[in-house]
């Protein structure tokens, strides 16, 4: 398995400045693959998430294109994509995402009830919230959540229907040393289980995580 952007860029339109065109991502080439864990550092407003929303199918790209197993994700309708990027894609967005009204339990099983109701949904999510160590939360609001918690709750929410990529963008963004070394083990985990992992981050020690380290700055991704 793996992810392949090809001379993929992302340009908006601005009405000040010296030019009416702004590169959030400049042209480039990326692999993703399975069995690794990818992190992509650079400070704010580098174009890490820009990137990371492209290559997750959220983003078209202005210009390139962007494949899983040889087939280009963004040649198929709207329609068509959402229902690719449910079932290939795990995506843990910056934040705390969880829907407050539903429980725990209820929150993790929710991608695999878009699409009509998996057979086993319920065991598949007690598995994953054992395999966070929150499995005795399932039924409790996230409201009552730590944030480390809220993050292991997004990754088991990610991990719900098996996907080959997992996306994860900021995921230790506001946690303490303890649960950010939690929430990195068990990305390291998931990639060792074969499947490709990127995490987008700015946190300072991703390097001693990582199996391949990136750098975006200004748009421009280098590998480091």
């Amino acid at each position: 398995m793996i992810l392949k952007a090809e001379k993929v860029t992302r340009q908006f339109n601005r009405v000040s400045g010296s030019s009416n065109i702004f590169f959030a991502v400049h042209e480039t080439d990326f692999e993703l693959p399975g069995g690794l864990l990818t992190v992509l550092e650079g400070r704010s407003g580098s174009g890490k998430t820009t990137f990371l929303s492209m290559l997750s199918g959220l983003l078209r790209p202005s210009s390139g294109n962007i494949y899983l197993d040889g087939a280009d994700i963004y040649a198929q309708t709207d329609k068509e994509l959402s229902r690719f990027r449910n079932d290939n894609f795990g995506i843990v967005p910056q934040g705390q995402t969880a829907i407050a009204t539903l429980t725990v339990m209820e929150n993790v099983m929710l991608p695999g009830t878009i699409y009509g109701l998996d057979e086993g949904l319920r065991e598949k999510a007690e598995k994953l919230l054992d395999r966070m160590g929150i499995l005795d939360l399932a039924d409790v609001l996230p409201k009552e959540l730590s944030g480390g918690e809220i993050r292991r709750m997004a990754i088991a929410r990610a991990l719900i229907r098996d996907p080959k990529v997992i996306f994860a963008d900021e995921p230790t963004s506001d946690l303490d040393d303890a649960n950010t070394d939690i929430v990195f083990d068990i990305l390291k985990s998931i990639a060792a289980d074969g499947k490709a992992v990127l995490v987008v981050t700015h946190e300072r020690n991703a390097d001693k995580y990582a199996d391949r380290m990136y750098r975006m700055d200004a748009g421009v991704l280098m590998e480091c």
